[in-house]
């Protein structure tokens, strides 16, 4: 599974997380890019797509954030701008409307409240959700306060640590099937095993049995002969 960035005339993609069996694929991944202003479209789109070998990557779902509002002000006061909750509760109505679609992190999970969800769409239906940031700055503030591209040095505003779920290389056997395959196949493949077994347990147990119960048939007694 990867996640693509694109605007205008740009765009970015993540790192894969292979074999993300949950759905709840972890990037931990920074996108840089350099916005064009004035511009006629000042929308950031946003697409998840199903990573495939051998045939055309499958969109799952995507969605658009429209940035219009949120250039202005790098451009017109020349300081950076989050978008937050503080800024979403500072807009007007009509401005909100533009960032319905985004749940911002309450509590502890986000003491900034400049993380949020974006609902993704999938033939106008809902179909998963992504968890991002967004800060905008002017190019000479950039400049100063460099960051590298994906989890790249510098590795900071915000730092990101190594993403969790992706699959590991193991001598155990159990723990790579538990990652090559997913949960339901591995309840079907665990159950197929314990049926073999069971048969070859079976399959030897079944020739003492017929010994033990002709025995018991023509010899009930157990008598030896002398």
């Amino acid at each position: 599974m990867s996640l693509h960035l694109l605007t205008k005339k740009k765009k970015q993609s993540t790192d894969i997380h292979f074999r993300c069996t949950t759905g709840d694929a972890s990037f931990n991944w920074r996108m840089v890019m350099q916005l064009d202003v004035p511009s006629v479209n000042n929308k950031l789109t946003l697409q998840c797509y199903d990573k495939d070998i051998f045939s055309k990557d499958d969109f799952i779902s995507g969605a658009e954030i429209d940035l219009t509002d949120l250039i202005k002000i790098p451009k017109d006061l020349d300081v950076p701008i989050t978008l937050s909750k503080d800024y979403v509760d500072s807009v007007s109505q009509d401005e909100k409307i533009k960032y319905e679609s985004l749940e911002f992190l309450t509590g502890g999970d986000d003491e900034e409240k400049n993380k949020f969800w974006v609902q993704c769409y999938y033939k106008n239906e809902k179909s998963g959700r992504i968890l991002c940031s967004l800060e905008i700055l002017p190019i000479w503030k950039a400049e100063l306060s460099k960051v590298g591209k994906g989890r790249k040095e510098p590795n900071t505003s915000p730092y990101l640590p190594p993403p969790v779920g992706r699959f590991q290389w193991s001598l155990n056997p159990l723990t790579m099937l538990n990652q090559c395959v997913g949960p339901r196949f591995r309840k079907k493949l665990y159950c197929g095993l314990c049926m073999l077994c069971l048969i070859i347990y079976l399959i030897f147990l079944i020739p003492y049995m017929i010994y033990h119960l002709g025995g018991q048939i023509f010899n009930p007694f157990n008598y030896i002969k002398k």
